[in-house]
């Protein structure tokens, strides 16, 4: 799926990506086509949910396909809104990826027999996403449906990034698409119709409120709108001399390979000069780790990263697993890793809205779940999360999509990303999110100084465990420190091998901005316990 002359638009802010899909969805002749891990039942889900109901009232088929399993566990109630308007509407259409539940009279037992029966194939869950117009462009990349993607929530705001697509390769998108929506693992929203699925995930959702209604206050919708067209959305076109895209099959078969993950591990591991990886979580893949490291050593090769903190990631599960592997991690790589604050020093370039939510009095109590693992350390103050899964390799090449760099992502969902041939592309970039590891947005992650008798590395102790066997269990590797200038940041990128590095910055400890001496011990349960369930992230 090769181009010699493509060009695609970068999608850097959430705004500006839901403009494009509003846009897409309005201005549609054909068909949309919309695949999806998770969809908020917000005010963008229901906003983008709304316009979709236009576009089957004026005969323009609408296919929305969503994965189960954070479908039937979210508090959302949209799967009750889904039925209600597909079963009025012959072009609206919803179909759910691998369902466990497709039976009436289900019941506790029987859900834990088939969990137990298919564990593999009930782990696989579809999280490639695209959003597209049928035969006129297309949007592929790390955004789900909710209002954190889009920049419209009230405290945590994604810094994500997806492309917008309307060159000759569109069919393929398409084909795609096609081939999930016409699965055997998709069942049909309606064919559980006089069945209790519906009610079934219902009482799991149920929060004693009555939310299926599809409508949204007017006066907000308003807002979004009017929000969206005061401010400067400008999105960087960029040519590319290479274009391909990689689809991971619908197939939940556990023994089928999984092809995204092997291919970015192949074109992160082709790198002769540089790799920058900025992703949500940081769970290396045992192989891919095994690649690089030899790869690093036989060539000269930087490698920087840029994740989450503790006090910015919206996901506890996996940035404990990855606590516990950070400190093998700089050592296999001799990599820089860098650490998102929630204090970025120009919030604007990354979430445009960020001065409107600024100035409203009122803020969530709780930050909204994105789908699994909630984080109780997150910061309930206004912040970036940082949610885009992007890799630049040589500065020339860039990989963007769904995958994350986690195990689950590479082995056992479906995922999908494009790989961008292009200079500009890189440059552009690089520009926008290399920023964040500036000494202004960032912690640098390194080692402390062995002989530092000041900078004690933290130990994992469980008083109420006694038994050796159990502790010798779970001991984790010593967890690096976050560190920053001693002075005044000046917007720098540090670097940790610098001769004088530790003279010039000083550790935070290994979770800057969280209150450890309440909480340490159910955080360090959870670091400890994280390798034991890795896999499973």
């Amino acid at each position: 799926m090769k181009n010699n002359t493509d060009e695609l638009t970068l999608l850097l802010s959430g705004a500006a990506a839901l403009q494009q899909r509003l846009s897409l969805i309005r201005n549609a002749q054909t068909r949309i086509c919309i695949q999806t891990f998770l969809w908020q039942n917000d005010a963008s889900g229901r906003l983008i949910l709304e316009e979709c109901k236009k576009a089957s009232e004026r005969n323009i088929p609408v296919n929305i396909l969503i994965d189960y399993w954070v479908l039937a566990s979210s508090k959302s109630r949209l799967v009750k809104v889904f039925d209600t308007i597909a079963k009025d509407n012959p072009y609206f259409e919803v179909r759910i990826f691998n369902p466990l539940l497709q039976k009436s009279e289900i019941n506790s037992f029987e859900l834990l027999l088939k969990v137990m029966k298919d564990f593999s194939s009930s782990q696989k869950r579809m999280h490639a996403k695209l959003f597209l117009s049928e035969g006129q462009e297309g949007i592929l990349g790390g955004r789900n449906i909710g209002d954190e993607y889009f920049d419209l929530h009230h405290t945590r705001n994604f810094i994500d990034c997806d492309i917008l697509y309307a060159g000759n390769q569109l069919s393929a998108l398409t084909d795609t698409f096609d081939s999930y929506w016409n699965s055997n693992n998709t069942i049909d929203v309606n064919k559980f119709n006089d069945k209790n699925w519906i009610d079934f995930v219902l009482k799991k959702q149920s929060d004693g409120q009555d939310d299926t209604s599809l409508d949204i206050d007017s006066s907000y919708q308003e807002h979004i709108e009017e929000t969206l067209a005061s401010l400067d959305l400008t999105s960087p076109s960029v040519p590319c001399s290479t274009l391909e895209f990689y689809f991971d099959s619908p197939h939940i078969d556990s023994e089928a390979p999984i092809m995204t993950g092997d291919q970015l591990s192949d074109v992160l591991c082709s790198a002769t000069s540089s790799i920058d990886i900025f992703s949500p979580y940081l769970i290396f893949p045992a192989p891919l780790l095994e690649r690089l490291k030899k790869k690093i050593h036989s060539n000269d090769i930087s490698i920087q990263i840029v994740t989450n903190s503790l006090i910015t990631s919206d996901n506890l599960y996996t940035y404990a697993a990855a606590a516990s592997t950070k400190q093998s991690i700089l050592k296999a790589l001799s990599c820089n890793l860098y650490e998102l604050s929630p204090d970025l020093i120009n919030p604007t370039s990354y979430v445009p809205t960020y001065d409107v939510h600024r100035s409203r009095k009122k803020h969530d109590s709780k930050n909204v779940a994105s789908g699994f693992g909630d984080n109780p350390y997150e910061t309930n103050e206004l912040h970036s999360t940082l949610h885009a899964k992007v890799y630049v390799i040589d500065r020339k090449i860039v990989c963007i999509g769904a995958i994350n760099l986690d195990p689950r992502s590479f082995f056992i969902n479906t995922e999908n990303f494009v790989r961008i041939d292009s200079n500009e592309c890189a440059e552009n970039i690089l520009d926008h999110y290399g920023r964040l590891k500036h000494d202004t947005n960032s912690w640098i992650v390194a080692p402390i100084e062995e002989n530092d008798n000041d900078k004690t590395n933290e130990t994992i102790t469980f008083p109420a465990l006694s038994s050796s066997t159990i502790e010798s269990m779970l001991s984790p590797s010593p967890l690096p420190h976050c560190f920053k200038p001693l002075g005044t940041e000046q917007g720098n990128t540090p670097n940790r091998f610098s001769p004088d590095f530790y003279e010039q910055f000083t550790s935070c400890g290994p979770f800057p901005g969280v209150d450890e001496s309440d909480k340490e011990i159910q955080l360090y349960f959870y670091k400890a316990l994280a390798p034991l369930f890795s896999n499973l992230l």
